[in-house]
């Protein structure tokens, strides 16, 4: 799903951000043929210093979706 609405706005030649955890293959051939069709590549690390803190807080994405907290 989230890398055909970037092949999307990459085909309208529109300007877009996504946020991902990079742990499949597949956008590295993306980024590396944007970044041929002129687009501009920034990549931000983030990173917390434990699971808990990740964890804290109903708002989180990640926790919702049970990737990293499976017990509140």
């Amino acid at each position: 799903m989230m890398l055909s609405e970037i092949q999307s706005f990459a085909k309208r030649r529109l300007p877009f951000a996504f946020e991902t955890t990079l742990s499949g293959r597949s956008y590295m051939g993306l980024l590396q043929r944007l970044k041929a069709q002129g687009y501009e590549v920034h990549l931000f690390f983030l990173w917390v210093e434990s699971v808990i803190l990740h964890c804290r807080g109903s708002e989180n994405e990640s926790c919702e979706a049970g990737t990293m907290c499976q017990n509140r």
